[in-house]
């Protein structure tokens, strides 16, 4: 008569299958734990640094900033993300070639010395408008570091205004991203709450906004819990 059940195979068979349940287990579970440990304070702090000058998403820069204590450390500095500053760029160009059908169509009524300071004081105010863009998009920053959060918003070239908030305070960290750009790109808003009569700080059209809000909360829990 054939053999249709063989006990000792069905037992190797289950042994196998439950090793490899077991494994499977192990593997997910050091997944999870990878996981949850990417944003690890200890990993942070000896991550390397991710950094290129002038960047809108800067992973421990080597960089200092005016008030920075002595035992410090910068994790991220944040600026617009470029996709955000594509109208204004945009502007620029469109108005940098205006003047020239204008010259064309005006070119019987003036003579070269009107047109020539038309199209100087033109370019003037145009660089001038480029001019306070890119300054605005370099030194609007958000600094996060390993004791603070910092929102720089330099209101002209002579005044700037400076948010902190103390890690410890930190309450509630939000993130908004609207619109399809923004969603691709992935851009938006971080809305970081505090305590008490601490100031709230928002930062505005930042890559990555999920990342920098798991950083912040990261810190935060290690830094009260401290």
């Amino acid at each position: 008569m054939p053999i249709l059940f063989d006990s000792n195979k069905s037992k190797e068979e289950k042994k196998k299958h439950g090793e490899d349940q077991s494994n499977h287990k192990d593997n997910d579970q050091q997944e999870t734990a990878s996981t949850d440990n990417e944003y690890d304070l200890d990993t942070l702090l000896y991550s390397p640094s991710k950094h290129k000058l002038f960047h809108s998403f800067c992973f421990k820069p080597h960089t200092k900033f005016e008030g920075q204590k002595k035992d410090e450390q910068v994790i991220l500095v944040l600026r617009y993300h470029p996709i955000s500053q594509l109208p204004w760029v945009i502007t620029t160009l469109i108005l940098a070639m205006t003047p020239m059908p204008l010259v064309l169509i005006f070119r019987q009524q003036l003579n070269f010395t009107q047109i020539l300071g038309i199209i100087l004081f033109w370019y003037a105010l145009l660089f001038s408008f480029a001019f306070i863009n890119i300054i605005n998009y370099l030194f609007n920053v958000g600094i996060v570091t390993t004791d603070r959060i910092l929102d720089v918003d330099l209101q002209n070239i002579l005044y700037k205004e400076v948010n902190i908030a103390l890690l410890n305070k930190v309450e509630d960290v939000t993130t908004t991203t609207t619109g399809f750009i923004a969603s691709y790109f992935d851009f938006g808003y971080v809305h970081i709450q505090t305590a008490g009569t601490e100031i709230n700080i928002e930062f505005t059209n930042i890559p990555m906004p999920t990342e920098v809000a798991k950083i912040i909360n990261e810190l935060s829990k290690r830094y009260s819990t401290a």
